[in-house]
């Protein structure tokens, strides 16, 4: 790969581009079932290209018309898509019985194997020619009616996007295309999400492997950018608190919600350090008029971060751990050299950073309940049990695994007290809502 970007590097060097102005963006196909954790590992940390991982068969419309350059493949094209259906019918001249392939076998097996690569070959052409050049599409591509779980009511975010371009541009239904990128840590579980994508989506899917503190596409290639629950992790815990002679030296405690107030401005810190990178490499990714919708938890102004109900649950964790200590199960250093980076930020804070930035305008902000969608009562429950979906592999990595299960027994076993302090904590509006415009 390297060789045919330094190859391609040259020639538009040659045709007078300057070298900050070249950027390539290399997409790696393969079935979904397949792979794609370890060749997103496997990348080396230095490259110098953005990569993306395409989940399906090349045997088949994989990326958005015009929209590739350059099309590499290498020892999987004779591959077929299937084993000629001939092969298998006792009744065929080409019944291939006692063979495993045709090079040994008669013409009519033979045959029969060419003209499947010749017809899967002849759609992978065209296909690729569509996408890589003006071609032909279908007039419409009809959602699936009724309430199941690929349908147009259910795929609810593509119809509003579909209707806006429908209803300002006057396109029409075929000539709308889409592709979605679903971006995550390298290290995380791509296979899961790509094995999990409905067979009937109605765009183009792509992984993208990289942290969002940092450029992960193409200048100018977005037109929508979508964050849920995710801009609240901070890139690195705060340096301050695992220092001794700190004022924010967090001893006995894993979060900054019912901390000291040096403790909460260094987290308050590294929060806007990282919302900033994350924003500048965002602007230069989208387009001009795209947006950025942001759902993250939040507060509201004035209200303090020890009300916020999560910090309920970082309490009790806390506490437990310290109870693990007393107990010889684990090492008091072990607590104080640990903390969640998890920061919730109120609308002040976030418009802070955003005007710092310069690039973006607030469209729209608001802190919501999300209770509103749920219903008023909360399953304490069912809340630890997410909190430690969410939480278990950050914990495992500093504990080590063999605690997990003690420490969450010994959570459960607090469900009325945790009920308690939710109830006294501030419930109502704990959902940051943020929808920005580039400029």
């Amino acid at each position: 790969m390297q060789n045919i970007l330094e190859v391609l590097y040259k020639k538009y060097m040659t045709q007078g581009a300057t070298s900050g102005s070249i950027e390539f963006q290399v997409f790696f196909s393969d079935h979904a079932s397949n792979d794609f954790n370890t060749i997103f590992a496997s990348l080396p940390p230095s490259r110098k290209y953005f990569a993306a991982g395409v989940p399906g068969s090349f045997y088949g419309w994989l990326f958005l018309r015009s929209s590739l350059h350059l099309v590499h493949s290498s020892y999987a094209l004779q591959w077929l898509s299937k084993v000629p259906e001939e092969l298998l019918d006792k009744t065929s001249p080409a019944w291939n019985k006692g063979r495993i392939s045709y090079t040994s076998s008669s013409d009519e097996v033979a045959n029969a194997y060419a003209a499947q690569g010749k017809g899967r070959h002849a759609e992978r052409v065209t296909g690729r020619g569509a996408r890589q050049a003006k071609g032909t599409m279908p007039e419409s591509f009809p959602m699936n009616g009724g309430d199941g779980p690929y349908s147009y009511a259910k795929n609810s975010q593509y119809q509003v996007v579909d209707k806006k371009y429908m209803t300002q541009a006057g396109a029409k239904s075929g000539s709308l295309e889409f592709q979605v990128f679903f971006s995550d840590h390298a290290s995380n579980d791509f296979n899961t999400l790509f094995a999990s994508l409905p067979p009937s989506r109605k765009y183009f899917a792509a992984g993208i492997p990289g942290s969002f503190y940092g450029r992960l596409f193409p200048r100018s290639s977005l037109h929508l950018v979508h964050s849920s629950h995710a801009l609240h992790w901070l890139s690195k815990v705060p340096e301050e608190l695992l220092d001794k002679t700190s004022p924010a030296w967090n001893k006995g405690k894993i979060n900054y919600t019912s901390s000291s107030d040096e403790v909460a401005n260094a987290y308050a810190a590294q929060f806007q350090k990282d919302v900033k990178i994350f924003l500048n490499a965002r602007a230069k990714e989208i387009v001009v008029g795209g947006m950025i919708i942001l759902i993250m938890p939040g507060l509201p102004d004035g209200v303090h971060r020890s009300q916020f109900p999560f910090g309920v649950l970082y309490d009790s964790l806390c506490s437990n751990l310290m109870d693990m200590v007393k107990a010889g199960l684990i090492n008091e250093s072990q607590v104080d050299s640990f903390n969640l980076p998890v920061y919730v930020a109120t609308p002040k804070e976030i418009t802070e950073v955003i005007k710092d930035v310069g690039c973006f305008s607030i469209e729209r902000m608001e802190v919501a309940d999300p209770r509103s969608k749920i219903g008023s009562s909360v399953n304490v429950h069912s809340l630890i049990v997410h909190f430690r979906a969410g939480l278990e592999d950050i914990f495992t990595k500093h504990f080590g695994c063999e605690v997990i299960d003690e420490l969450f027994e010994r959570t459960f076993l607090k469900e009325a007290e945790i009920s308690s302090a939710l109830e006294s904590s501030y419930e109502k509006r704990t959902q940051l809502i943020v929808a920005l415009k580039r400029e």
